[in-house]
C-alpha cells in the first residue's frame, strides 16, 4: 500500500514537471495595459470670460450669473464643472423665503388690523370672524410672533439673494481655473544660509 502511494506521488510530480515544460511562455509585453492617455481639448483662447459680468448678471436676474458660468464651462471641453445645476436651487431657496415671508406678514397684519379696529370700536366685538375668540392679548402676543417670524424671513431671502451673487463671483474663477494634469504641488526640504533649515515649496502650471 505505501508503495502505491509512492507511485502515484511520483507520478503526479512527474505530469507536473512535464506540464509546466510543454507550457508556452506568455509574452509579458502583450498583457501589459497601456494606459489610457486623456483626451486634451485645445482651450479656445479668443473666448475672455469676465467674473464682473457673472456678479451683475446674478445681481440683476438670480440665476443669470450661474448660467453666465455654465456657457464658460461649456468653452473648455475638458472641464467636467458645471453650474446650470444650481438655478433650480437658488430659485428654490428664494421661493421658500418668500412664501413664509408673505405668509407671516399677512398673518401679523391681519392681527394687527384686528386689534387696531377693536380700539377704535369699542363696543363692537371684532372685525374679523377669525379673531371672534381672541382677547386682545392674544392678538398682541400673535402679532409679535408672526413679526418676528417675519423679519427672520426677510433676512433669509436677502441672505439667499446675497449668497446668489457671491458664488457666482466665486465660481466665474474657475472657469479659466487650470486644474490640468500640468498642475502640480511640490514641497522638499530645504537650506536657508548654510545653518537655517526651512520648507521649498514648488507650485508648477
Amino acid at each position: 500500500m505505501p508503495g502505491r502511494i509512492l507511485i502515484l506521488l511520483l507520478f503526479t510530480f512527474s505530469w507536473g514537471v512535464y506540464a509546466q515544460d510543454t507550457i508556452p511562455a506568455i509574452d509579458t509585453t502583450s498583457v501589459k495595459k497601456k494606459k489610457r492617455q486623456k483626451k486634451v481639448y485645445p482651450i479656445d483662447t479668443s473666448y475672455h470670460h469676465s467674473f464682473k459680468t457673472a456678479t451683475i448678471l446674478s445681481a440683476i436676474v438670480p440665476g443669470a450669473g450661474q448660467m453666465y458660468n455654465e456657457i464658460g464651462y461649456r468653452k473648455y471641453r475638458n472641464k467636467k464643472h458645471r453650474a446650470w445645476w444650481k438655478v433650480p436651487i437658488i430659485y428654490g431657496g428664494l421661493g421658500v423665503t418668500s412664501y413664509f415671508f408673505y405668509t407671516n406678514y399677512t398673518a401679523a397684519r391681519a392681527r394687527k388690523e384686528e386689534y387696531l379696529f377693536r380700539q377704535d370700536n369699542p363696543s363692537v366685538a371684532y372685525q374679523n370672524p377669525e379673531f371672534a375668540l381672541h382677547s386682545d392679548s392674544q392678538l398682541t402676543t400673535e402679532f409679535d410672533d408672526y413679526s418676528k417670524s417675519r423679519d427672520i424671513f426677510i433676512f433669509a431671502t436677502i441672505g439667499v439673494y446675497a449668497l446668489n451673487i457671491v458664488e457666482a463671483l466665486v465660481d466665474a474663477h474657475f472657469v479659466t481655473f487650470d486644474v490640468s494634469e500640468n498642475l502640480t504641488f511640490q514641497w522638499a526640504p530645504t537650506i536657508i544660509d548654510r545653518n537655517t533649515a526651512a520648507l521649498n515649496l514648488t507650485l508648477r502650471f
